[in-house]
């Protein structure tokens, strides 16, 4: 049989979330159904690289949009153009009109544009107004509309007809475990007693690891707090800066792009994400199926909540943040119920195989 011929198209391969949700579903689907291509900008991490090139996926680097956007559209064009696909699948939410008018003047079957993300943040009219253009765009290329939950896909397609694809994780991967937690702790020279609060992320103005300095700093006179933030990005030095002036430098340890970031939860008491805007990161769902206690920022989508004894959403309040920190039990149980999971569609040995039937269905 004529495997289906499909073209991803990401911003970069940089350990972000997006990565981590495609190479989930594709690496629970039947590959040898699908010849599967990835068009991505900046320097791909070794990591990721390597992970889609085990699936044998064939990736291409495009020139970075911001700063040769004509060089970016041609060069998509003339791939797309070339390789003859049946589908293409854009995961740039806003940025996807690039490929999809590509896509649609090459006349592509099956053209998905996919929103991974939410921006509420307030703009001037001039962003709004190029904003409503390039959804209209967005919308008016593609033949389906694909969000990771309801935040995101009311920010880019308004009241239109979209389908929520979860971020769902091979959820047995993130199961609580006690040895890999002493581990950890003990090379990072973390006591028992100590509590730890964990962040995983790259480091920049959407994410806040700002917000999780200010926390730190209000705790430091206490002496059993530790925070460990997992991730890199262009906020690193003034991170490291920040932390030398609050004079807690000491208690953070800030880890890079690391391979095995998915072990580290085991060592964290408490995950925290205070994000400034985003739709629903792969992290938030990660955390959940390792059992810990999560506080997010009420800027994320609600739908990620999976077990709301141990989930809270709050306002970016750092009062608010320490009271809830400060009543979480350290010794609590890490177990999850996996019917849970199920119900709410995080599972990817399920939801994998509906996103394998929709590419089948769609082509055949």
């Amino acid at each position: 049989m004529k495997k289906i011929k499909i073209c991803h198209v990401v911003s970069g391969l940089v350990g972000g979330g997006v990565e981590e949700m495609l190479y989930n579903y594709c690496s629970n689907i039947d590959m040898n159904k699908f010849d599967m291509h990835i068009l991505y900008q900046h320097n791909a991490s070794k990591k990721n690289y390597e992970q889609f090139k085990k699936l044998n996926f064939t990736l291409k680097e495009i020139p970075y949009k911001v700063k040769h956007p004509i060089k970016n559209f041609t060069t998509t064009y003339k791939y797309l153009k070339e390789n003859k696909f049946d589908i293409i699948h854009c995961h740039m939410t806003l940025m996807n009109f690039i490929p999809l008018i590509c896509a649609k003047i090459l006349k592509i079957k099956v053209r998905i544009c996919h929103s991974h993300n939410y921006d509420g943040r307030k703009k001037n009219f001039i962003v709004k107004f190029g904003e409503y253009i390039l959804k209209k765009v967005c919308i008016s290329c593609s033949t389906d509309l694909f969000a990771c939950g309801e935040k995101a896909g009311e920010y880019l397609y308004g009241k239109k007809k979209y389908t929520i694809i979860h971020n769902a994780i091979n959820i047995e991967k993130y199961e609580f475990d006690e040895i890999k937690r002493k581990e950890i702790r003990n090379k990072l020279n973390i006591n028992d007693n100590e509590i730890v609060l964990g962040n995983i992320g790259r480091l920049t103005e959407q994410k806040n690891q700002k917000f999780l300095l200010e926390i730190l700093n209000m705790l430091k006179g206490e002496n059993k707090y530790k925070l460990i933030i997992i991730g890199d990005g262009k906020l690193k030095n003034e991170l490291n800066k920040k932390a030398i002036e609050y004079e807690i430098n000491n208690d953070i340890i800030f880890t890079g792009i690391i391979s095995n970031a998915q072990d580290y939860y085991n060592s964290f008491d408490v995950f925290l994400l205070p994000s400034l805007w985003e739709g629903l990161p792969v992290t938030s769902i990660e955390a959940q199926a390792n059992g810990l206690n999560c506080l997010f920022s009420n800027n994320l989508d609600n739908s990620l909540i999976i077990d709301s004894k141990k989930t809270k959403t709050l306002k970016l309040d750092v009062g608010d943040w320490l009271d809830e920190i400060k009543k979480i039990d350290e010794n609590y149980q890490r177990k999850i119920n996996l019917k849970i999971f199920n119900e709410k569609k995080y599972n990817i040995k399920v939801e994998a195989k509906k996103l394998e039937e929709f590419y089948t269905r769609k082509v055949l």
